[in-house]
C-alpha cells in the first residue's frame, strides 16, 4: 500500500507525515494497518504522531492496536498518558495486543509501581505469548524486589520450555545472586528442554556466582550433547573468570570440539582469563598457537585476540607469534631425509647407467621438494 512504501521511504517530512496520520484515519483496516506500522518505522515522536497511535490503540482492528502498541515503545515517549494507554492495552481481549503492550512497557523503561504489577499479573496470563512478553520486561526493567524474584522463579516452572527460558534470562538480567536464585537455575541446568538448560548456563556466567557447585555444573554442561549448550557453557566460564586446573583444562579440551561456534566459545573464554601462573600459562598459549591452524577463519581469528591479550607485557620465549614450532621443525626434519633418500636413489640409477631415468627422478626432485620448501618459507613468513 502506499502508507507502508511512504514508511519504508524513512522519511519524515511534514507531507509524509501528515499523509500517514491521514491514512490512520481511513475506512479501510488494510490501509490503518499498514499506516499505524509506518508510523513506527519513520521514528518521528511528534505529539500529533503521539497522540494518533494512542488513538490507535482504541482502533476497532485489532492488528491496528497491535501495531499502535509495537511503535510507542519503539518511539521511547514515557509520557504518563503512553504508559496508561499500555496498560490498558494490557488487558486487551486480544493475545497479540497484550503481548506488544508488554513488549513495549519492558522497552519504556519505566519501573513505577503499577507497572511492575501489571506485568507480575501478566506473568500469569492464561495465554503463553503474554507471559513470554512480561517475563521478558520484567528482565529488562531491572526491578529486582522480591516480588519480582519470586514471579520469575515460579515462571521458571512454567509448563512451556519457552516461557521457562525467558524467566531464566530474565533472572540472569536482573544480576541477584541469591541463593534460592542460583538453586533454581541449577536446577534449570538439567532440565530436559535444551533451551531452557541454555538460558539457566548464560544466566549463571552474568551472575558472576563462583561457587564451586556452579562451576562443576557449567563444567559438566560443557559435555552436553547440545552443541548450543556446550557454547553457553564455554562462555559462562570465560565470563566467570575462574582459573581453576579443572576449567582450563575443560576449556581446552572444548577446543577440539567439532562444532566451530563452541572452539570460537572456548578460545575467547580462555582469553578473559586472568592466568598468572606461568605453568599454567604456557599449556593454553600452546593450545591457542595451534588453534591459529583451526579449519574455520572466526576460530582462528579470536585465537589471535585471545593470545595478544595473554602475551600483552608477558616476555615468554617461544611464544609470541610463532605457531607449532615443535610441528614446523618435525616438518623440516622430513623434507631433510626426503632429501638424502632421493640423493642417494640417483646415485644407484647412475651407477646402474641409467642417466634418462636419473634425470626425471632428478627433475620430480627438484619440483616436490623445492615446492614444499618453498611454500613453508611463505607460511613461516605470514605468521611472523
Amino acid at each position: 500500500t502506499v502508507a507502508s512504501s511512504l514508511g519504508q521511504l524513512g522519511k519524515t517530512s511534514p507531507k509524509v507525515i501528515d499523509a500517514l496520520l491521514l491514512a490512520l484515519q481511513d475506512k479501510d483496516e488494510d490501509m490503518r494497518r499498514a499506516a499505524a506500522n509506518s508510523l513506527g518505522q519513520l521514528g518521528e515522536t511528534s505529539p500529533k504522531v503521539i497522540d494518533a497511535l494512542l488513538l490507535a490503540l482504541q482502533d476497532e482492528d485489532e492488528y491496528v492496536r497491535c501495531f499502535a502498541a509495537k511503535n510507542l515503545g519503539q518511539l521511547g515517549e514515557t509520557s504518563p498518558k503512553v504508559i496508561d494507554a499500555l496498560l490498558l492495552a494490557l488487558q486487551d481481549n486480544k493475545f497479540w495486543v497484550q503481548r506488544a503492550a508488554a513488549e513495549s512497557l519492558g522497552q519504556l523503561g519505566e519501573t513505577n509501581p503499577k507497572v511492575i504489577d501489571a506485568l507480575l499479573l501478566a506473568l500469569l496470563d492464561k495465554y503463553e505469548e503474554v507471559r513470554f512478553a512480561a517475563a521478558g520486561s520484567l528482565g529488562q526493567l531491572g526491578e529486582t524486589s522480591p516480588k519480582v524474584i519470586d514471579a520469575l522463579l515460579l515462571a521458571l516452572q512454567d509448563n512451556k520450555p519457552w516461557m521457562q527460558g525467558a524467566a531464566a534470562e530474565s533472572l540472569g538480567q536482573l544480576g541477584e545472586r541469591s541463593p534460592k536464585v542460583i538453586d533454581a537455575l541449577l536446577l534449570a541446568l538439567q532440565d530436559k528442554d535444551e533451551e531452557v538448560r541454555r538460558a539457566a548456563a548464560e544466566s549463571l556466567g552474568q551472575l558472576g556466582e563462583t561457587s564451586p557447585k556452579v562451576i562443576d555444573a557449567l563444567l559438566l554442561a560443557l559435555l552436553d550433547k547440545d552443541e548450543d549448550m556446550r557454547r553457553a557453557a564455554a562462555y559462562s566460564l570465560g565470563d566467570l573468570g575462574e582459573t581453576s586446573p579443572k576449567v582450563i583444562d575443560a576449556l581446552l579440551l572444548a577446543l577440539q570440539d567439532k562444532e566451530y561456534f563452541v572452539r570460537i566459545a572456548a578460545v575467547k573464554s580462555l582469553g578473559q582469563l586472568k592466568i598468572e601462573a606461568e605453568a599454567q600459562l604456557q599449556p593454553v598459549l600452546i593450545a591457542l598457537n595451534r588453534s591459529l591452524h583451526d579449519n574455520d577463519d572466526d576460530v582462528r581469528g579470536e585465537a589471535y585476540e585471545s593470545l595478544r591479550k595473554l602475551l600483552d607485557g608477558l616476555p615468554i620465549p617461544g611464544y609470541r607469534w610463532k605457531p607449532l614450532a615443535k610441528q614446523q621443525k618435525t616438518q623440516k626434519l622430513r623434507l631433510l631425509s626426503l632429501v638424502f633418500v632421493l640423493i642417494g636413489l640417483i646415485g644407484l640409477l647412475f651407477a646402474f647407467q641409467l642417466p634418462v631415468i636419473a634425470g626425471i627422478v632428478g627433475f620430480i626432485f627438484t619440483v616436490v621438494v623445492g615446492g614444499t620448501q618453498l611454500w613453508l618459507w611463505l607460511k613461516e613468513w605470514w605468521q611472523q
